[in-house]
């Protein structure tokens, strides 16, 4: 949900494409419909080395054609005879392996790749390449070895200026970025500064250098680190206006280094003293504040923020969204449900916005909107279940407590203790078993289960909740209050019956006491 690491993420900060398809905004061309889609594709083979309106690259767009035909020999045979006619032009095997990177065919890219690299030892791309899939995978060593072949290679490329200053700049770029991932701050800070040597209107130099700056002053003020890091920033937005703002940069750093009230400080300058004018800006800047105030446990701040950028911009997905989720922390089903809603019907392929519709909709008593957050739970578990990464945890996390919600607890709790031996739970799903778990009277391990979702979080939508439980839980535990009622929360439903009982899955041979009747019937 967070866009609190301003792209920072190694993979994107890779240059042009990464190793398995970074070029996937393109793949549409293979089945999309003719003209657009091929010039977009030529562009994203050639184009950052040569302009593809200055000459005739018919060759090229043959490849791509005859590549869509599945015929890989034919499309190979047109890149060299462009390459030949063509010789600013990357390598036939580099092109071919762009092509194949768009259809996502990972051995076969390697493949040409390696072959590029037999054939084309002068040409330095193909180890920026081979860098950026390790940096994606974390492998540091082998991409800080990469680079530097790469740079060695690129120093003494001389047929084509335009990739030669590329290849420089991604060289100067994955070396920096292995260095911040190791914490050698000076060592990245030369490496950003050469970067800025070869473009000085970077944006991105300037932004990643003000990050390093303020990360290689080790003193608690952060003084001198933090004066050198909002010239940077600044910098950073008068090369590109749309870049954030010097403030919210400035409060994310102090954030992450635990000063709330340095952060605190920026950020009210950011959205109010400092606020751009321009509408993008604003928007960006108030779409930031939000998060920010998410992340940090301020559900009024995220509720004004995010009201304020849906005012500004009332068809903006994420300001809508970012309204929802602030309205679910006040127990506002209405607003929450609107937003949310709104998002959805308008993209639901967008997982955040189905898989928060779903929840809220799970939270209330009316049949139809729980039978409609089963129905998007399922779907979403269809396309992301099984998987061990945020979406996968939290689509299965989301249909357990849909199920709990509607009253079918054991599975529900199956679903739950699938995410905890996973070993990667998260703090919703902690939460949705520490229900569970007091439903069928195991306290002291609700108790653990909401303890360790407060510790690794307090973005949750149920952080109070949680919160709370877990306070009123200590309460039981140490006063043996066996008679002392579960504590209300917005999706707790009152309308149980006391005969039923039933075994619970997880639940050893406890038994779940009074259980869950679906209001709305």
């Amino acid at each position: 949900m967070s866009i609190f690491e301003r792209g920072r993420s190694l993979a994107s900060k890779m240059s042009r494409w990464g190793f398995l398809g970074l070029l996937a905004g393109c793949a549409g061309w293979l089945s999309a419909g003719q003209a657009r889609a091929a010039d977009s594709a030529l562009e994203a083979l050639i184009g950052g080395a040569v302009d593809v309106t200055s000459g005739d690259y018919s060759d090229v767009s043959k490849a791509i054609t005859r590549f869509n035909r599945s015929d890989l020999e034919g499309a190979r045979f047109n890149l060299e005879k462009a390459k030949k006619e063509h010789p600013k032009l990357p390598p036939a095997e580099l092109m071919l392996a762009q092509l194949l990177a768009m259809a996502n065919q990972g051995a076969a890219v390697r493949a040409e790749l390696e072959n590029c690299v037999k054939v084309h030892p002068d040409d330095p791309e193909a180890y920026l390449i081979f860098g950026d899939q390790a940096l994606t995978d974390r492998r540091f060593t082998d991409a800080g070895l990469l680079f530097a072949q790469g740079k060695i290679v690129a120093a003494k490329f001389t047929e084509n200026a335009k990739r030669q200053r590329n290849f420089q700049i991604r060289c100067e770029n994955g070396l920096a970025l292995v260095a911040e991932a190791r914490e050698q701050w000076d060592d990245a800070k030369s490496r950003l500064e050469a970067w800025l040597l070869i473009d000085q209107n970077s944006a991105a130099a300037h932004d990643r250098l003000g990050r390093v700056l303020f990360k290689a002053d080790t003193t608690d003020a952060k003084d001198a680190g933090a004066r050198k890091a909002y010239e940077e920033f600044q910098a950073a937005v008068k090369a590109d206006p749309k870049a954030i703002s010097a403030d919210i940069a400035m409060a994310q750093l102090y954030e992450e280094a635990k000063n709330h009230d340095m952060a605190k400080r920026f950020m009210k300058l950011a959205v109010g003293a400092n606020l751009p004018r321009a509408v993008e800006s604003r928007l960006n800047t108030l779409i930031a504040a939000a998060h920010w105030a998410l992340e940090t446990d301020q559900p009024t701040e995220a509720r004004d923020y995010s009201e304020m950028a849906v005012k500004l911009k009332p068809d903006s997905s994420e300001a809508k969204f970012l309204r929802g989720v602030a309205a679910r922390l006040f127990k506002d089903t209405a607003t929450a449900e609107k937003y949310l809603q709104e998002v959805f019907m308008s993209a639901p392929s967008n997982f955040s916005a189905s898989n928060q519709y779903a929840q809220v909709l799970a939270e209330q008593p009316d049949k139809d909107k729980r039978d409609r957050a089963l129905q998007i739970a399922r779907i979403n578990q269809k396309m992301y279940g099984g998987q061990n990464n945020r979406e996968g945890i939290e689509t299965a996390a989301t249909l357990g407590w849909v199920l709990y919600q509607m009253g079918n607890v054991n599975e529900a709790d199956k679903v739950m203790q699938a995410i905890l031996n996973t070993g990667n739970p998260s703090a919703d799903s902690l939460y949705y078993k520490a229900r569970i778990l007091q439903e069928v009277g195991r306290s002291e391990d609700a108790k653990k289960c909401l303890d360790l979702a407060l510790k690794i979080s307090k973005s949750f939508v149920h952080h109070k909740d949680a919160k709370d439980m877990s306070e009123m839980l200590a309460k039981r535990l140490g006063t043996d209050s066996s008679d002392e009622k579960e504590p209300s929360t917005p999706a707790a439903d009152s309308s149980r019956t006391d005969s039923t009982k039933t075994d619970a899955v997880g639940a050893g041979k406890e038994t779940i006491g009074p259980s869950r009747t679906t209001t709305g019937k």
